[in-house]
């Protein structure tokens, strides 16, 4: 509960703040938890950052899986490019978050999780199955899992330098372009 309050606190000030500007004495006086209570769970605010990161990531990418599986197509192509707008619409109505994750969106953290004792199953098993699809058989799965990851984590950067730096575009213009390099990247 006391590291719930210390996530929920830091992310709530690094958004009204800045992340640069909210200190750990700020994250623990919000969270009403003593300054030692941060070191349990933490080593540094960059590793908080890292949790509130992965949190909105896996959040996201789970969403979006989930209501990938209710499409009635059976197109792989067309199932993973509404995977991926669901994400960019979350991002366009939450760029309050996507400040915070920046262009972090996916693999870094992922990898992380997914290779350590302490595994995400629910994360691990949606990816695994991207991967095991029919349409990526022609490739090894490390092949597959890379053009996933490759895939999502050019769509988050996309994001980000649309979005919020409307550059070289805003994401609707983006759109078409980026939906066009997936189709081609899963041919």
């Amino acid at each position: 509960m006391k590291r719930n309050s210390l996530i929920e606190a830091a992310r709530n000030l690094f958004i009204e703040k800045g992340i640069h500007n909210t200190s750990i004495d700020a994250i623990v006086q919000r969270a009403n938890v003593a300054k030692g209570t941060f070191y349990l769970y933490f080593k540094d605010k960059d590793a908080l950052l890292s949790e509130i990161v992965y949190g909105i990531s896996r959040t996201q990418l789970l969403k979006a899986f989930n209501e990938t599986k209710k499409l009635k197509t059976c197109d792989f192509t067309e199932k993973f490019i509404f995977m991926i707008d669901i994400i960019i619409d979350y991002f366009l109505e939450n760029q309050h978050e996507l400040k915070l994750v920046r262009k972090n969106f996916s693999w870094p953290l992922m990898k992380e999780r997914l290779t350590t004792a302490n595994e995400d199953i629910e994360l691990s098993d949606a990816l695994h199955s991207l991967v095991k699809n029919k349409h990526m058989e022609n490739y090894s799965d490390e092949e597959a899992k890379n053009i996933i990851f490759a895939t999502i984590e050019m769509c988050g950067s996309l994001c980000f330098s649309c979005i919020i730096n409307k550059q070289p575009t805003d994401m609707e213009t983006m759109k078409p372009t980026l939906y066009m390099m997936i189709r081609k990247i899963l041919q």
